[in-house]
């Protein structure tokens, strides 16, 4: 039983349809539609691989495939620039399912039966449960684009400086050990983080100008101190520059 975008149709004989290949050609010509662009899934939403075979009484769904292309970008840029860099390794998840990592571009096309589905972006620079995008439609007539702006997140965190084995240690007039030298430290990804150094507690406040000139703060914390410079999901759909 072979089943059009959903809709009951054709009773196929096995013996003339043996494999799902045999069916999606079948189908494609059934929906006027080239051999790529539609694919066949079984009663449990699995997409059939062409080299399967159909089995007796088997419910099969004709599908025609569309095309989304989903952007991950930084929204930063140099003076004098205008153009976004893309953000890659982006996992992309849909419907549940990993699809793969964004390119250099920060690039991912998705390629899905007709209709709806979930889509999920995750990355460090998107927060700890990523971003979702609700109801993404997949048109087969119509290429679609969904663009995802990341956060600006900025680390802080201080470290001691190592000393220096061959210089004397010194000792304060009161017989106690002299203060060792503090660095502090700022990056703008986690995995710059020296786990390996001594860190150290530290009281104090960072302060910048976000978008539309507001000024954003927030007290140290305890080790690292994660600062949202600009949030993207807000910046979503502005031409504001962080």
């Amino acid at each position: 039983l072979l089943k059009y975008q959903g809709r009951l149709s054709d009773r196929l004989p096995v013996d003339d349809f043996p494999t799902i290949k045999d069916v999606r050609c079948y189908a494609a010509k059934e929906l006027g539609r080239d051999f790529e662009d539609v694919a066949v899934f079984d009663q449990h939403d699995r997409r059939c691989d062409d080299s399967e075979f159909v089995r007796q009484r088997q419910v099969l769904h004709a599908y025609i495939l569309a095309t989304v292309v989903i952007r991950i970008l930084v929204p930063e840029t140099m003076i004098g620039e205008t153009s976004l860099d893309g953000l890659s390794s982006v996992e992309i998840e849909m419907n549940g399912v990993k699809q793969g990592l964004t390119d250099d571009r920060g690039e991912f096309v998705l390629i899905a039966r007709s209709g709806t589905a979930t889509v999920v972006a995750r990355h460090p620079q998107l927060g700890p449960h990523g971003r979702t995008l609700n109801e993404v439609s997949f048109d087969p007539d119509d290429m679609g684009e969904q663009t995802i702006l990341v956060d600006i997140r900025l680390y802080l965190y201080a470290i001691l400086v190592d000393e220096d084995p061959d210089e004397p240690q010194n000792v304060g007039l009161d017989g106690n050990p002299p203060l060792r030298q503090v660095m502090v430290m700022l990056c703008a990804d986690k995995d710059q983080i020296d786990d390996t150094a001594e860190m150290v507690p530290i009281e104090g406040s960072i302060r910048a100008t976000g978008p539309d000139g507001l000024e954003i703060s927030k007290s140290f914390e305890s080790a690292v101190t994660e600062f949202l410079l600009l949030s993207g999901e807000a910046m979503q759909g502005r031409a504001s520059r962080a």
